[in-house]
């Protein structure tokens, strides 16, 4: 399981669905759970209200039915709660967001074959990302 961190308009419909999905597998198993994942916490769940809350935004831009009715809400699952900025900056010190960033973007790439299937336009830094996909796979001339 994952938490995309770039932008979820950089993500296809597929991910995105998925981290829907992932961050309620998150949500049982580090809140209801009491299983720590990723640097997460039972503490974190309003981190995990914060994704879910982007994944559903980006789901109803793109007017996919769990965007527009969505009925499958977190549940508020504890009593004691770390504020969100002390998550962003405790995650920071674990794997800085400019790394997270980077990999989640290298993955996307190997995972749409060289291709850039975001919603939005892709970032600059893409465009590395895919000259770089294609050079390590095609023959030298």
């Amino acid at each position: 399981m994952r938490i995309w961190t770039v932008d979820y308009g950089e993500l296809d419909n597929k991910r995105l669905l998925g981290q829907h999905y992932e961050v309620h597998m998150l949500h049982g198993l580090i809140v209801r759970g009491g299983h720590p994942w990723g640097g997460l916490t039972a503490v974190d769940e309003p981190y995990l209200w914060y994704v879910h809350g982007l994944a559903i935004k980006e789901m109803a831009m793109r007017c996919m039915p769990s965007g527009l009715d969505h009925k499958t809400p977190l549940p508020i699952c504890s009593d004691k709660h770390r504020p969100i900025g002390e998550t962003f900056y405790r995650l920071n010190d674990i794997k800085p967001w400019e790394v997270r960033f980077a990999q989640d973007r290298l993955d996307l790439v190997e995972r749409w074959g060289g291709y850039y299937r975001g919603r939005m336009e892709a970032p600059s830094s893409y465009v590395a990302l895919i000259a770089q996909y294609w050079d390590e796979r095609l023959p030298a001339c």
